[in-house]
């Protein structure tokens, strides 16, 4: 088969803030101040960590004409918003509360056993990450 070649398009803005005074150089670990750690005898509240972030995307029409993607189903470009908190309870253990916001160039198929068609999306995630 023949190369395709599909220009794409992109960013993505990050802003955060610390409640409980923290500072951070780089996206490393984070040491809280005053961790939540009941194992060593540590009842502070941790860190908190709020953000939001805007991405985006774009895919140029070969996508498309290339027959890659079919043009009834998918969008050739998306804007994210997503807006959320971190809690960092130790250095090892952070939890994020996030809410993301999608919005598509043109509706995308979300359930194809329905046949549902949306030109947006929200999605409330809870997720932990454990370093080792």
């Amino acid at each position: 088969a023949s190369q395709v070649s599909v220009p794409v398009t992109g960013s993505h803005y990050t802003l955060s803030y610390f409640l409980t005074g923290e500072e951070v150089s780089g996206r490393g670990m984070v040491n809280p101040l005053r961790p939540f750690d009941p194992y060593h005898n540590q009842w502070g509240p941790g860190a908190f960590e709020l953000f939001a972030r805007y991405s985006e995307l774009g895919l140029g029409e070969t996508i498309f004409t290339a027959g890659l993607a079919n043009p009834r189903d998918w969008t050739r470009s998306i804007g994210l918003i997503d807006l959320g908190v971190n809690w960092y309870l130790t250095r090892y253990i952070k939890i994020y509360l996030d809410w993301q916001h999608s919005s598509y160039g043109s509706p995308v198929l979300l359930n194809p056993a329905i046949d549902l068609y949306s030109r947006d999306n929200d999605l409330f995630w809870i997720r932990g990450q454990l370093y080792y």
